[in-house]
Parts: structure tokens; sequence; C-alpha cells
């Protein structure tokens, strides 16, 4: 079967609408990408000029930070300090990490052989 000329007629014709849709779709499609990222963009810079209210510490907060943390002077760095190593011998099967070391190590240098 042949495209006899006046389909080709109605064909060429016809393209300047279906061209125009397909424009307006790719259009529409990146004006609604443009939006979005405007408002990305806006919440983040919402994000970066917000201030975060601190904790105001008053006698019972720091009575609070004071039992959990040891005493105020040095107690506390030690707790942490403890609680620290705690975590970094443990592995995350949860068994402990002994290491060895020998106090003698890199003391005696052997240039017999």
């Amino acid at each position: 079967m042949a495209i006899s000329p006046i389909d080709l007629q109605t064909v060429y014709t016809q393209l300047e609408k279906v061209s125009k849709t397909q424009v307006q779709a790719t259009q529409a499609s990146q004006l609604q990408n443009v939006m979005n990222q405007e408002s990305v963009e806006k919440k983040n810079n919402q994000k970066k000029a917000a201030v975060e209210q601190t904790v105001k510490y008053t006698d019972e907060n720091i009575g609070k930070l004071k039992d959990r943390n040891g005493s105020a002077d040095t107690g506390g760095e030690k707790n942490e300090n403890n609680k620290k190593r705690d975590k970094s011998n443990t592995s995350d099967s949860g068994y402990s990490k002994i290491v060895l070391s020998d106090p003698a190590l890199g003391q005696h240098i052997d240039v017999s052989g």
C-alpha cells in the first residue's frame, strides 16, 4: 500500500501541531525540575540561616550533667576516657579486643644478622 500525495499533505500539516505539543511537554518537565531545585535551595538556605536554641544551663541541669559525667573537676574527663577506651576495645560482634604490648618493644636492636 503506497502513500498518496494527499496523505503526505495531511501529515505535513499535522507535524506542526505534534511538534508544538512535544516542545510544550519538554518545557513543562524542565520548568518542573527548575521549580523543584528552587524549593530545595530555599529549604537548604532556611536550614543554614536557622539559629538553633541552645540549652540554658540552670542549677538543675548542671547537677544532672555532674551526675552523668562524674565529678565536675576531673572525674568527668576520666569517665569519658574510660568509656571511649571501652568502646574502642569492643568490636561489632560484642567481643572485647585484647591488645598485648611488650614494654621492652623498640628498646633493643639486634644487629647480629
